[in-house]
């Protein structure tokens, strides 16, 4: 009987890690600009950030902003901080203009990419108190950028729907510039968009769990019969 259960606990443990690994991208990173573009397969395009202005974005519509001339790749901005959204044009240093964030600690700046996703982006990010920056990405990998202002590349093996930018309280996360392109890495097949399985996995598990269960229970009937 131990042994019949010990077989379930492993095939359960197994099919969730299966899950949770079909999550993640292969993700390469890098701080320098020339580099980055070697990881693509095309021009990389920016976006337009001049539409941005000294006031209030902080609405469930936040900002969305486009390359010059190209309404088609829209990437909207928005700045979700516990029940409500605070996002609002910044300058930092005089002299840049960013989409700065909640300083709560709580709120981040979400940026959510064309709807078929994106395997490579360059961004402009900073704090405005030189605190550490928290990059999630919304397969579920999170990584942790240092204090000040920098910009980072990413390349993916699956294109992501959106990510996420935070900071301690007393600070404020900020964004001052994206750019886009195609990764040159080989791209996951049927990978996710969240680390939490697909409803067919999860179907498919349950499933399976049931028959387990089910067979361990007339196990169980006919042995104190």
């Amino acid at each position: 009987m131990y042994r019949r259960l010990e077989c379930i606990t492993i095939a359960i443990s197994a099919g969730l890690l299966l899950a949770a690994n079909q999550a993640r991208a292969t993700t390469i990173t890098t701080t320098n600009y020339a580099t980055w573009k070697t990881d693509l397969t095309n021009t990389p395009v920016e976006l337009n950030f001049a539409p941005v202005q000294l006031t209030n974005y902080g609405t469930a519509a936040g900002i969305t902003l486009t390359p010059s001339g190209d309404a088609a790749d829209p990437f909207n901005f928005t700045g979700p901080d516990k029940t409500g959204y605070v996002l609002s044009g910044y300058l930092y240093r005089y002299s840049i203009t960013t989409l700065a964030g909640a300083s709560d600690g709580i709120g981040v700046v979400k940026v959510t990419t064309p709807s078929a996703g994106e395997n490579a982006l360059w961004l402009g990010l900073g704090t405005t108190n030189n605190t550490a920056l928290t990059l999630q990405l919304s397969d579920g990998e999170s990584i942790l950028i240092g204090s000040g202002t920098t910009a980072i590349g990413l390349a993916l093996s699956q294109p992501i729907t959106y990510f996420t930018l935070s900071t301690s309280a007393g600070s404020q996360p900020f964004i001052y510039d994206v750019w886009y392109g195609n990764s040159n890495l080989a791209q996951d097949s049927g990978s996710q968009q969240s680390p939490v399985p697909e409803s067919s996995t999860l179907g498919l598990l349950g499933g399976g769990l049931l028959i387990l269960l089910g067979s361990q229970r007339k196990f169980l009937q006919k042995l104190f019969a």
